[in-house]
């Protein structure tokens, strides 16, 4: 009773007023009570996906004639130009009328994408894509870190009850100053979109992330439990589902790698040696982006210039592996730059320092030109990485350089690939696809019926020079630069057209 006197007191002064959708700030996403998805007026939808931090929702329309198709997954998937896509199906597929909805969500992994994909289904898609996996260890360590700061699931779900009492918002706001966003700050592990005019902290600091291999494969287990709960829930309903297979970054440094627990002091020694020896044996002008590894971020391609550019850098531009076909052939949209190789670029002006030191050493990569002695020093630097292979034969950053390596003494092709994809599956955090991944992905497709596989990876793999993934298609680990994305929603929509009648 008390408590109800003050509720009706702090009304009439008109203190303590809840914020919007204060609720599923504090749910963030991972609380099937709150609603992500509210009616509106009209008979549509309007998203309730970023809690009340500033950033705009979704509107979505009721539902008229045209056939919607649905986008779920993180990131890569939010990116995605939705008009543009529109556009693709109505050139390919004219016969029928369109509409988009991209319910992507940057730093989402696949369990809070389910949850959102269960309320979604209101929204009466008649397709559903499904793009998602790049999130697993971000929001492993999201989770991690939230517990590390009071956010228990418990604690979390008491403060989104007590959301909506303006009792507990005026001692909030006397706690924060206003800023609720600050009690438990998200940006660290959901970095922002590039449409985001934020320049956030570091996203899925490797500090977080203290487990080893076991914790690895237990993820993807349930990464795959919980994509194939998404894909059979969608058929149930009788909607048509593509899954897509993702891309990841073969030039791309692992996140993590940590030594096995169970390595005797000698066998730590003898493999630090090992490493050093590899280290000081590798030629110091490849060194630059690989030794210490530089981990690009989406937001660092448009939010740089934190330091004057050197001469001649912002009109700069990295000449790579050069694209073909379709890659090459995609128009330069407004805002892009375009390399003569056919990549598409952000403009070089915005991009952060990073971007132009790594882009400089993948210059060098790509080249290959070894000096006198080059050759000698790699292999000695590899006979290195074998010693340290023999201790611990699944060492990330190990295979990763021996793939390098490879790279830079014109190996095969194959060979070159299967160092880079064993470094990739043998990464503890990943923050992109890998072979472990792709194959649930395809599994699951296979295990339910009336699942289109949309297999991105092998698509692109044919597309690319070498059959490696890089820069030249990705601006990080895993997501695409600008025109690709242009390229990404033709191979979407020649997938989806032909579900429907």
């Amino acid at each position: 009773m008390a408590l109800v006197l003050v509720e009706v007191a702090l009304w009439v002064l008109g203190l303590g007023t809840p914020a919007p959708d204060a609720d599923a700030f504090w749910s963030r996403g991972f609380d099937p009570q709150v609603d992500y998805l509210v009616p509106t007026d009209d008979g549509g939808w309007r998203t309730r996906l970023f809690g009340g931090t500033g950033r705009p929702e979704l509107v979505i329309p009721p539902k008229g004639d045209r056939a919607r198709v649905l986008l779920v997954g993180g990131s890569n998937v939010q990116i995605l130009p939705g008009e543009a896509l529109e556009q693709e199906l109505t050139e390919l597929f004219p016969q029928r009328g369109w509409q988009v909805v991209n319910l992507g969500r940057q730093g989402y992994g696949t369990a809070r994408v389910a949850l959102l994909l269960e309320q979604a289904m209101a929204l009466e898609p008649d397709v559903v894509v499904v793009s998602a996996g790049n999130n697993e260890f971000l929001e492993l360590a999201f989770r991690q870190e939230l517990e590390a700061r009071g956010g228990t699931p418990l604690v979390m779900r008491l403060a989104r009850l007590a959301s909506g009492l303006r009792l507990f918002n005026l001692v909030l706001e006397g706690v924060t100053g206003g800023e609720t966003a600050d009690l438990l700050d998200t940006v660290r592990t959901e970095p922002d979109a590039d449409t985001d005019e934020t320049r956030p902290k570091d996203a899925g600091d490797p500090a977080l992330l203290t487990h080893g291999w076991e914790q690895a494969r237990a993820t993807w287990d349930e990464y795959a439990q919980t994509l194939e709960a998404m894909c059979r829930r969608v058929r149930e309903a009788g909607v048509p589902v593509v899954l897509c297979t993702l891309l990841g970054n073969d030039f791309s440094p692992p996140v993590l790698s940590s030594l096995p627990p169970d390595l005797t002091p000698d066998e730590e020694e003898r493999f630090q040696q090992a490493i050093a020896g590899a280290f000081t044996s590798f030629p110091i002008r490849w060194r630059a982006g690989f030794y210490p590894p530089v981990h690009l971020k989406m937001r660092q391609w448009y939010y740089g210039r934190d330091n004057e550019p050197g001469e001649g850098e912002a009109s700069w531009t990295p000449v790579l592996r050069p694209l073909s076909g379709p890659l090459l052939l995609t128009e330069r949209t407004a805002g892009e730059a375009r390399s003569p190789e056919g990549a598409h670029w952000p403009p070089p002006e915005r991009w952060d320092r990073h971007v132009v030191l790594l882009l400089k050493a993948m210059e060098r990569l790509v080249a290959r030109e070894l000096e006198a002695g080059d050759a000698d020093k790699l292999r000695r630097s590899d006979g290195h990485l074998v010693e340290a292979l023999e201790i611990v034969p699944d060492h990330p950053d190990s295979l990763f350089a021996r793939g390098i390596i490879a790279w830079l003494l014109r190996e095969d092709d194959a060979v070159v690939a299967d160092w880079l994809a064993r470094a990739a599956d043998a990464d503890r955090a990943p923050r992109s696809a890998n072979r472990l991944s792709n194959g649930l992905v395809r599994a699951v497709a296979d295990r339910v019926p009336g699942v289109t596989l949309l297999d991105a990876e092998a698509l692109y793999r044919k597309r690319t020079p070498n059959g490696l993934l890089g820069y030249e298609i990705l601006m990080d680990a895993c997501h695409l630069q600008p025109g690709i994305r242009h390229a990404y929603v033709r191979d979407i929509a020649r997938a989806v057209g032909p579900l429907l009648p």
